[in-house]
């Protein structure tokens, strides 16, 4: 897997849905941080390692409203290199 691409924690799918059941769409949101001490610590050992090529300091937490599956929609989270978080 290329380095740039490596996501870590909660993988989410985006779907593609009907407009929301009250006539209006949706407001979709996102947002970058970083990980907190609580996240590193949730993520370690069981998601990353010291192996990883990408170090804890590089990764972003991405957090992006969404449509699930039922047609509501939810926001998730994404944790990805900082070098591409903007684009994701």
């Amino acid at each position: 897997m290329p380095r740039h691409l490596l996501i870590a924690a909660s993988i989410i799918v985006l779907t593609v849905a009907p407009a929301a059941r009250s006539g209006q769409a949706p407001v979709f949101r996102s947002s970058i941080t970083t990980l907190t001490a609580n996240a590193r610590a949730a993520m370690t050992p069981s998601v990353w390692r010291r192996e990883c090529p990408v170090s804890l300091g590089s990764l972003r937490i991405v957090r992006v409203s969404h449509w699930d599956f039922g047609g509501r929609v939810r926001t998730g989270r994404l944790v990805v290199n900082r070098d591409v978080a903007s684009d994701v």
